[in-house]
């Protein structure tokens, strides 16, 4: 039995631009495993991109300090 190797992206998001939820939505339809790592932002509209990021079936991780 031959098995098929997985793979999760991983996308570093501080402060992130208006495309995230485009570039999320198209790494989940090639790979099925995407997580959104928040390291702190503070900029306009970032939470509600992580929350369409999660409706993608995105995995968001947030921290409230960029470190």
């Amino acid at each position: 039995m031959t098995s098929t190797p997985r793979a999760a992206v991983v996308v570093p998001a501080f402060d992130p631009p208006e495309g995230l939820v485009d570039l999320v939505a198209d790494l989940v339809a090639q790979t099925g495993r995407v997580v959104v790592v928040d390291d702190g932002s503070s900029a306009p509209g970032t939470a509600q991109m992580l929350v369409a990021c999660a409706d993608a079936g995105v995995v968001v991780l947030r921290s409230d300090v960029n470190a």
